[in-house]
């Protein structure tokens, strides 16, 4: 299967909501780590939280470049 940048497109909104459920699930978990009873769950969503970032800012990159190409068409 082939990417399709296109796709990426097409479902941002859920992806950017997922990225943003990410980045508050592991703030609200670095808070309160100390009072969960469910180690395994606090430690793979604290090493793992800067992802939801990374992914934040790829699909921010990807409507930059849409938007950029959309604007120089139509010159």
């Amino acid at each position: 299967m082939k990417l399709n940048w296109r796709m990426l497109s097409k479902y941002r909104s859920q992806l950017y909501g997922f990225s943003i459920l990410w980045i508050t699930l592991f703030h609200v978990f670095e808070i309160n780590s100390d009072k969960m009873n469910y180690p395994w769950v606090s430690s793979l969503i604290l090493k793992n939280g800067g992802i939801g970032v990374d992914i934040f800012l790829f699909l921010s990159g990807i409507s930059l470049y849409f938007s950029m190409k959309k604007a120089i068409c139509e010159i």
